[in-house]
């Protein structure tokens, strides 16, 4: 499914709801672009993740520390 919108990526919702509700404290994808496409999703999708005390680590940038 693209990455342009999160809005229609029923795997990355879930994800975020599982990371609500404190099933996991790391993500793991191979870039940032991965994740969404759009910088400003992107920002959410960290701040969000964040705020849950869920970390983002990347294969080409290593651990973000922030956006």
């Amino acid at each position: 499914i693209s990455g342009a919108s999160t809005a229609n990526r029923p795997g990355l919702l879930s994800m975020v709801r599982a990371a609500k509700r404190g099933e996991f404290n790391v993500v793991i994808c191979e870039a940032l672009d991965r994740l969404s496409r759009s910088q400003a999703d992107i920002a959410a999708i960290y701040e969000d993740l964040r705020f849950h005390g869920v970390a983002i680590h990347t294969i080409s940038e290593g651990a973000v520390e922030e956006m």
